[in-house]
């Protein structure tokens, strides 16, 4: 954990530093303002010419699909010690078809908190030419320090009854995850499981109020 927190407290100083102007050059104004609010105390200003960038017109740049009550709990790996969620990359995977001729062109990347989960989503999109064709990068929070993508994904893979979320709870690491998408953010995890934290559940309200909510269940019936 050492070098872990060494390699956060620095990824978190890069964000603070490239902000200091108080000007940010890299996302949609609804991507920033959530960060922006919690972690910023609300000083970080949208340059004009990206504060209303869209991968497309009138397209949402701002969404949470919601596992809850989909039966996709969370999976421990006895061998890396590490969690996936296999329900997530279905749903993933389920709106990225539904998007795939708006993300042509533009940058992909899909975080996970957990190696495993990073892992197992590397193994699925090795095996799927319709996502594969794709400028996707798929990695870790640590992985994506210094790197923007057009749209990102971020799987959060907690979901249990007891509202366990481990490390999830790190602010920081909730921070770098977010300010990583410049024109689109979607968010996928258990609305049930992650309101047990206050941040997340600000999160979820923000969302609501300034995004997109969905159910997983919209994608499930296709």
């Amino acid at each position: 954990m050492g070098l872990e927190e060494t390699i956060l407290n620095r990824m978190t100083a890069c964000i603070k530093d490239s902000y200091t102007l108080g000007i940010q050059y890299r996302m949609n104004e609804k991507i920033l303002s959530f960060p922006n609010k919690k972690f910023y105390g609300g000083k970080l200003l949208s340059h004009i010419s990206n504060s209303t960038h869209l991968i497309q017109e009138r397209d949402e740049p701002l969404i949470w699909i919601d596992t809850s009550g989909c039966g996709f709990e969370e999976q421990t790996s006895t061998e890396h010690r590490s969690k996936w969620n296999e329900g997530e990359y279905f749903i993933l995977r389920e709106h990225f078809i539904q998007q795939i001729e708006k993300y042509e062109g533009f940058s992909i990347g899909i975080i996970a908190p957990y190696a495993q989960q990073v892992r197992y989503i590397k193994s699925q999109v090795s095996e799927d030419e319709s996502i594969r064709v794709h400028d996707v990068t798929i990695n870790s929070i640590d992985g994506f320090q210094g790197q923007e993508k057009d749209v990102i994904y971020i799987s959060l893979v907690r979901s249990n009854e007891s509202g366990e979320l481990g490390f999830l709870k790190d602010l920081r690491r909730l921070n770098v995850a977010i300010t990583r998408a410049k024109k689109k953010l979607i968010i996928i995890g258990d609305v049930a499981t992650l309101s047990s934290d206050q941040t997340f559940l600000e999160l979820l309200e923000h969302v609501e109020k300034h995004g997109l909510y969905q159910s997983a269940w919209e994608y499930m019936a296709i």
